[in-house]
């Protein structure tokens, strides 16, 4: 090949086999021009970024590189200057973005006006609290979508934190502690055996259904009556199955058989024969609750209504008999069996449409019920137990109240309003579970307000709640009703978790350092003297919440025997006959002593931190 061909073409001169685009694009290169931008389609297209929009003017300007952060990028921050920007320019944009990016814009300002009328809308309705010239409401300390899990360590009003305070610990250095007196509960209802039999006879079991309707069903409504009698029929009839029927009847003739009427066994004339049939009745309860435990088997790994009543009454008679480490896990147990529940769903929407059919509403109701029931009971007991690997409380509950139903579920209205209220009780409780878990610096004078205003609306709703009762008068009745008696307990929780705060900084801040609301320390310690006089009528009643209420008194009376021992300006705090509240806590942990453990060991504590105690005996 000549050479001259070659340098030809190394000169620029494009091959004779080159495409049209090629040689136009080496054309145009040799001319020193560029070719011009073929029209990209709309869905390949892409657009140029200019800088002015990617930097503030104070960065363009020293023609440094800036990190977009609004409102104001990292040097205009740290600097002090006035961090500005240019408009965005798009006019680089075609068509379609642009209306994209204008659409946009109109959501954006739709959701801020939303949310700026929600915002003046929940100002509007809240009251004026003491504390601030500003309406605020326990929403702007903990709403009900911010509820959720929390540290159980951080809601810390057990018993055992109250005796590590320094106040206590100070005292009881020297304290020894004395021989446990607890019996195991094999050995206390070994004589159970004289009742095995495989056969339940029609009479006793009418009897043992009317005892548990009375003293049980009428605190938790969560079954039909008509359900009952039928499946206790059946068993009758045709003997006890190995299945969740046999189970939940069985549970029914134990709880029937432990429970007594509220105010029996509280005066200390006969006490000793009552101590006799007690013990007669726990023997002959164990013996249905054992033939039950074998059958409980065949509700694990089961989601059902009729499973999760059963764990719930295995759980309400282990809690009866003051074993709640395992009473606690059988009502966890309920709430799993509840998972598939559709009063879970977590929306307002009804639970069924207008004109189901009432066996589906009966089922929905009945789910809600339980529910609601196995929620209560399991929240109430995870405070005492604090078992590890469980210190985190699920605070959440559903956002509907529990439907009144619409069959003979209930033999009157009474229990089912009981019901409702202490669902309610048992909502505010959590959100001032959720407030009191923020654990707030009461040294810093931004955490002492807020928590102030928040403890003030807790008590304007608590309020509120005493108001709606169909009696509000009749709440102070709990010498002889139950529900009002179980009620005021709840209340008082909730007026403790309120003010525990307050407490707490204290009683544990140094002598020297002011009191930061003593107002609210004084409502904290009449509280606690409220609390036990509220629970003396049943001091000796035996229910699933009986443990709960002898620890909370307990937990009282070391409070008012701190704050005595911490000195300053608290003797002329204390409440009036205080002495005499601890004393009574005392005689109560003396009657419960050989059932629930610890219960001696509180009682000598006591003893020994009283001073007007010498010399007497329990």
């Amino acid at each position: 090949m000549p050479t001259g061909t070659s340098k030809d073409a190394a000169a620029g001169d494009p091959p004779a086999l080159a495409s049209p685009a090629v040689a136009q694009a080496a054309s145009a290169e040799a001319s020193g021009s560029r070719p011009a931008k073929r029209p990209a389609s709309r869905g390949s297209a892409s657009y140029p970024r200019k800088r002015a929009n990617k930097a503030c003017q104070v960065c363009r300007a020293r023609r440094t590189k800036c990190d977009n952060q609004r409102p104001a990028c990292g040097f205009c921050e740290k600097t002090g200057a006035i961090c500005t920007w240019l408009p965005n320019d798009l006019s680089s944009f075609d068509p379609a973005s642009l209306a994209i990016l204008e659409r946009f814009d109109q959501l954006e300002s739709l959701l801020l006006s939303t949310v700026q009328q929600n915002t003046a809308r929940s100002l509007e309705q809240t009251p004026v609290t003491p504390h601030s010239n500003t309406a605020v409401t326990y929403q702007d300390e903990i709403s009900e979508d911010q509820l959720g899990c929390v540290d159980n360590e951080r809601v810390n009003v057990r018993l055992e934190e109250v005796l590590q305070w320094d106040p206590l610990q100070t005292q009881l250095s020297a304290f020894v502690c004395p021989p446990e007196t607890h019996q195991d509960h094999s050995v206390r209802f070994s004589n159970g055996q004289e009742y095995l039999s495989e056969e339940l006879d029609m009479v006793s079991c009418d009897e043992m259904i009317m005892c548990f309707w009375k003293s049980v069903h009428s605190k938790n409504p969560i079954l039909v009556q008509e359900d009952l009698r039928r499946r206790m029929n059946n068993v009758c009839m045709n003997g006890i199955r190995w299945d969740a029927e046999s189970c939940l009847v069985l549970l029914v003739c134990a709880l029937g058989t432990i429970s007594s009427d509220f105010g029996e066994n509280t005066e200390d004339e006969g006490q000793l024969l009552a101590r006799e049939e007690e013990t007669h009745r726990l023997a002959k309860a164990e013996h249905y609750f054992s033939a039950a435990q074998k059958r409980i088997g065949v509700c694990l790994g089961k989601r059902g209504l009729l499973e999760a009543q059963c764990f719930f009454y295995t759980g309400v008679y282990l809690a009866t008999t003051m074993r709640l480490e395992a009473a606690w896990s059988l009502f966890l147990q309920a709430k799993v069996a509840c998972q598939d529940f559709r009063c879970l769903s977590r929306t307002d929407a009804p639970t069924e449409a207008p004109g189901s059919n009432s066996e589906v509403q009966d089922s929905l109701l009945a789910e809600e019920c339980t529910y609601w029931t196995c929620l209560k009971s399991e929240l109430e007991l995870h405070h005492d137990i604090s078992a590890p690997g469980f210190r985190s409380i699920d605070l959440w509950y559903p956002e509907r109240f529990p439907a009144p139903p619409r069959n003979n579920m209930i033999d009157n209205d009474r229990p089912w309003f009981f019901y409702l209220a202490e669902i309610a009780l048992r909502r505010l409780a959590n959100r001032i579970m959720g407030h009191v878990a923020r654990n707030y610096d009461l040294n810093n004078p931004r955490d002492l307000s807020r928590a102030r205003e928040a403890t003030a609306a807790f008590e304007h709703e608590a309020q509120d709640w005493v108001t709606s009762l169909p009696n509000p008068n009749g709440l102070n009745n709990i010498s002889s009703d139950v529900l009002n008696f179980i009620l005021k307990g709840h209340l008082a929780n909730c007026y403790e978790l309120m003010y525990w705060p307050f407490l707490g900084h204290a009683l544990n801040a140094p002598s020297t350092q002011t009191l930061s609301d003593p107002e609210n320390v004084v409502k904290s310690l009449k509280l606690c003297v409220d609390r036990i006089e509220i629970n003396q009528p049943g001091f000796r009643h035996r229910h699933h919440g009986t443990y709960g209420m002898v620890r909370a008194c307990a937990r009282s009376a070391f409070v008012l025997l701190a704050a005595h021992w911490k000195g300053g300006l608290f003797p002329e705090m204390m409440p009036e006959h205080w002495q005499r509240s601890v004393w009574s806590v005392i005689q109560l942990l003396e009657f419960w002593k050989l059932e629930i453990k610890g219960a001696n060991k509180w009682k000598e504590m006591m003893v020994y931190l009283l001073p007007e105690s010498k010399g007497q005996s329990c």
